[in-house]
């Protein structure tokens, strides 16, 4: 089983981040949507995802998690 996952857009207010992840996962209910705080230690999470956010510390980056065969 194959797995991808990806930062999909970043927000500077995480009600944004929120909205838009909510109408993700209305449209794209196969995937784990989630928002990570860059401000926080679970930014880690995006930056594996994309190293180039390592120098983010601020906003919230919408991430989609997807497994399939």
């Amino acid at each position: 089983m194959k797995q991808w996952a990806g930062v999909f857009a970043i927000y500077e207010d995480r009600e944004k981040a929120e909205e838009m992840a909510k109408a993700l996962r209305e449209a794209f209910r196969v995937y784990r949507i989630y928002v990570v705080d860059l401000g926080r230690e679970e930014r880690l999470k995006a930056i594996d995802l994309d190293p180039d956010l390592a120098d983010i510390r601020k906003g919230y980056a919408i991430v989609i998690e997807a497994e399939g065969t």
